[in-house]
C-alpha cells in the first residue's frame, strides 16, 4: 500500500527505487542495493550508529545476514511524509544462526525464528537515497532472542542468599567488607546470566 498527499510529486520512479532496493536485499544482490545510496548518505540505526554511503550499507547488511542468513524484508506499506521523504513499514524475518552485534548488545546464535516489525525513513534525491534511518523495537528483539540459563541463575541466586545470610550474622567490619565484595561479584555474575546479550 502506498499513501501520499496528491499535492506532492511522488514519482513512480521513487517507489520502484524503494521496492527494488528491498528486492535486491532479499535476493542477496547487496552491491546493487548499496549502489542506490549517495556516497555521503548518512545511514542511521537503532543503536545510534551512523554509517555512510554504499560501504556503510554493505557493512550493516552483511552483519545482519551473518546473524540471519535466511533474512527477508517484506514491505508492508510506503507512506510519503513530505516531498522525496518516504516512510517504509517492514517486517524482518529470519532464523538466528550467528552472532548479532548492535552497539553494546551482543546476541549469540539461538536458532530462534525472528519476526520483527521495523520502519525505515528514506530520502530520495536525484534517483538515489541521500538519507536512511532504520528503527525497530529493541526490547522486542531482546524478548525474541535472549536466552537465560535458568539452572545457573538459580545457583547464583542461592550463592547470593548464602552470602546475604553471612553478612546479616556478622558485625566484624573487615568480614563485612569481604562479604560485600563477594556479594558484588555474585550480583554481577547473576546480571550477566539474566542479560547475556549486554556486554
Amino acid at each position: 500500500m502506498v499513501v501520499h498527499n496528491p499535492s506532492w510529486s511522488s514519482t513512480d520512479a521513487d517507489l520502484h527505487l524503494i521496492r527494488d532496493h528491498y528486492a535486491d536485499f532479499n535476493a542477496r544482490r547487496l552491491e546493487q542495493a548499496a549502489s542506490r545510496f549517495d556516497a555521503g548518505a548518512p545511514l542511521e540505526h537503532i543503536t545510534g550508529c551512523v554509517e555512510h554511503g554504499p560501504e556503510g550499507y554493505q557493512r550493516f547488511a552483511t552483519q545482519w545476514l551473518q546473524a540471519f542468513p535466511d533474512a527477508m524484508l517484506s514491505v508492508r506499506g510506503i507512506r510519503q511524509r513530505e516531498p522525496g521523504l518516504y516512510e517504509v513499514d517492514l517486517l524482518a524475518t529470519g532464523t538466528h544462526k550467528g552472532t548479532l552485534t548492535l552497539g553494546a548488545w551482543v546476541f549469540r546464535a539461538t536458532d530462534f525464528p525472528l519476526r520483527l516489525p521495523a520502519r525505515q525513513l528514506l530520502q530520495v534525491e536525484g534517483g538515489v537515497f541521500s538519507f536512511a534511518s532504520l528503527s525497530f523495537d529493541l526490547q522486542d528483539l531482546v524478548r525474541q532472542l535472549a536466552t537465560v540459563d535458568i539452572a545457573k541463575l538459580l545457583q547464583q541466586v542461592a550463592r547470593i542468599h548464602q552470602i546475604g545470610d553471612q553478612l546479616a550474622s556478622t558485625t566484624d567490619a573487615m568480614r563485612q567488607r569481604e562479604l560485600v565484595e563477594r556479594l558484588g561479584a555474585q550480583l554481577d555474575a547473576a546480571r550477566h546470566l539474566v542479560r547475556p546479550y549486554f556486554r
